[in-house]
């Protein structure tokens, strides 16, 4: 499902020339670093770049990634995107278009975890509904997952400094945005697929989320 879902985020229906996709992996993982090349050489795309994550003591892995990837963006709208989930051909599209909106901060869609034959999945896509109730403003939050942002206001919300000293860069570029009096605008045809198959899926899915409102409304 790996290929699948790196495949997905290739072969979106946007205007050519107009946007690039970078693959930040971590530092010494060469084996996903193969796996990606050798994806992105199936697909004749020609707008990838493969960077290798700079590690930071201070952080987590994927808040290091996302400041390697602000730093290395040509362009000025940023869309975050998790490899173990599935978008459509318009997801690209359907995020940067609310941006046009200068009152918009940021556009987000989320996560949904498909049912398949795996009682795990029946288990997290019931949990994971309630977060995408909650979506509706104006309780709406960024999913580090899906979404998409200015690079010019992760600079001038300072976020590169907050996401090195922090665990989840989601809950930073929520409090910025609504610190700054912006809206955060739900898309949900930018909702991503995920398709779970482990029992340890729920615990570490759930227990993450849990922790990440507490410290986030701390």
């Amino acid at each position: 499902k790996f290929e699948e879902n790196i495949m997905s985020l290739l072969r979106q229906d946007y205007p050519k020339g107009r946007w690039e996709v970078l693959f930040i992996v971590d530092n010494d993982d060469s084996e996903t670093e193969a796996k990606v090349k050798e994806i992105v050489k199936k697909s004749k795309s020609r707008n990838a770049r493969i960077i290798k994550s700079v590690p930071l003591l201070t952080c987590s892995g994927k808040n290091a990634a996302m400041i390697t990837g602000v730093k290395h963006a040509e362009y000025d709208v940023i869309a975050g995107y998790d490899s173990d989930a599935r978008v459509g051909r318009k997801w690209l599209a359907s995020l940067v278009g609310p941006l046009e909106d200068k009152g918009i901060g940021a556009a987000t869609g989320y996560r949904f975890y498909l049912p398949s034959k795996h009682f795990v999945s029946y288990i997290l896509s019931a949990w994971n509904s309630i977060g995408y109730v909650s979506m509706k403003a104006p309780y709406t939050f960024v999913w580090g997952g899906s979404f998409a942002i200015r690079k010019s206001f992760v600079k001038k919300a300072n976020m590169l400094a907050q996401w090195a000293q922090s665990v989840s860069e989601d809950t930073i570029i929520t409090s910025a945005v609504k610190k700054s009096k912006l809206s955060i605008y739900f898309v949900p045809d930018a909702v991503a697929i995920s398709h779970p198959s482990r029992y340890s899926h729920i615990t570490e899915f759930t227990t993450r989320q849990v922790l990440m409102v507490r410290w986030s409304s701390s």
